[in-house]
């Protein structure tokens, strides 16, 4: 299972340096290629994550927001879902830290 999560993580990495031009150098920083540039780019991987680990239903936690911890990783949240009469549903926030230089995962959790 971890081995496929791993596979999957890099294929999707190697997706990312095609797509987004990898030979700008606007796409390295300190000497090392960025795989995850900006806070659009966060949020692709981590939805694309979670929805292998959560299932399609993680997209009704939209807007998720993505903000920099340091100058390598990446933090994407999903939004705290309300029902109706303004109760909080079950499930909480999912939550993911990625390094922004290998699109690997150092956490993933989701609230209960």
């Amino acid at each position: 299972n971890m081995k496929f999560k791993s596979i999957l993580l890099i294929f999707f990495a190697a997706t990312i340096a095609v797509v987004t031009g990898f030979t700008s150098k606007k796409n390295y920083q300190k000497g090392k290629p960025i795989l995850i540039k900006d806070s659009t780019g966060a949020v692709r991987v981590a939805t694309t994550i979670w929805q292998n680990i959560y299932g399609p239903e993680i997209m009704k936690e939209q807007p998720f927001k993505a903000f920099q911890i340091n100058d390598s990783i990446w933090a994407v949240r999903s939004t705290f879902s309300f029902g109706d009469l303004g109760a909080p549903k079950k499930g909480g926030s999912a939550y993911i830290e990625l390094n922004k230089y290998t699109c690997e995962v150092l956490r993933v959790t989701k609230g209960k």
